[in-house]
């Protein structure tokens, strides 16, 4: 998805000459790949360590398990 958005933006700047929607997909790509990596960070930190840090600070976590009943 990501490198869809990065190639689409490179089309609109070159092909159609059109730098702002450019921008704007380029700036969408960059917000969604950064959101992607901050969730796999966190994601992976709490299975290993069962924790995670942001700065200074440690944030416990616990995997919620539901119940079938």
């Amino acid at each position: 998805m990501i490198l869809f958005l990065i190639a689409f933006s490179a089309m609109l700047f070159f092909l159609f000459d059109e730098p702002l929607a450019a921008t704007l997909v380029l700036c969408g790509a960059c917000w969604l790949s950064g959101w992607y990596f901050a969730h796999s960070t966190v994601a992976t930190e709490c299975e290993r360590l069962g924790k995670f840090y942001v700065g200074k600070n440690v944030y416990q976590c616990s995997k919620i398990e539901s119940k079938d009943e």
